[in-house]
């Protein structure tokens, strides 16, 4: 019956109230193929321009957990191309209007910003989360986020001609157990961008 229902709503053009029967649906039968791929459709087909698509409207409603995850997986894949990182966008915009406090998906976000050559924007995004630095236990994957956001902008400083900032950035990142030869490479070119060549020189040392 939700199923038909959703069919019906699609149909006339109403991919928010196909939703809520898809969801509707999924209680019943939650590893139902068709309705988990109407799930994404229709998710994919909300207008966030519609005041029906207000935060209060989508929350309950929209998995901002999935949302990330799917969107995460179609930027990690570097054959994505504009149509599927404009998804992944959309997806990230979902997340963000019922949990605009997650630090992995505004992480992610100012992933898709960067792929999709709004370096400005990207750049910003990503100094927001590294503003926002996690303290405390059970974090969740807000750590990870917020060394994703160091990592991105130690590259994003060095090509700006910000040495400096990159510096600071990648000191951080270290910490990270995805840290490892090219960190300490990149320390070592911020380093002698400033004219400090024996700490360059160290960093290059550590690398062989």
């Amino acid at each position: 019956t939700h199923r038909r229902l959703a069919a019906l709503h699609e149909a006339a053009g109403d991919p928010l109230a196909a939703l809520r029967e898809t969801e509707k649906g999924l209680l019943y039968q939650s590893g139902d193929k068709d309705l988990l791929e109407r799930r994404d459709r229709y998710l994919w087909s909300l207008p966030l321009e519609s005041p029906a698509c207000s935060a209060e409207a989508l929350r309950g409603l929209v998995d901002a957990a999935a949302c990330v995850k799917r969107a995460r997986g179609i930027l990690d894949d570097r054959r994505s191309d504009i149509e599927w990182l404009e998804v992944a966008s959309h997806l990230l915009e979902l997340a963000l209007r019922v949990d605009p406090a997650g630090l992995m998906a505004r992480a992610q976000a100012a992933r898709a910003r960067l792929r999709l050559g709004d370096r400005d924007g990207a750049i910003a995004g990503f100094e927001s989360v590294r503003a926002d630095k996690p303290t405390g236990l059970f974090q969740g994957d807000a750590p990870e986020a917020w060394q994703l956001a160091n990592q991105a902008l130690g590259d994003l400083y060095l090509a700006a001609g910000r040495p400096a900032d990159a510096v600071a950035c990648l000191a951080d990142f270290r910490d990270s157990a995805r840290s490892g030869a090219a960190t300490l490479f990149k320390l070592g070119q911020a380093h002698e961008a400033q004219g400090e060549l024996a700490k360059a020189r160290s960093y290059y040392n550590q690398v062989t």
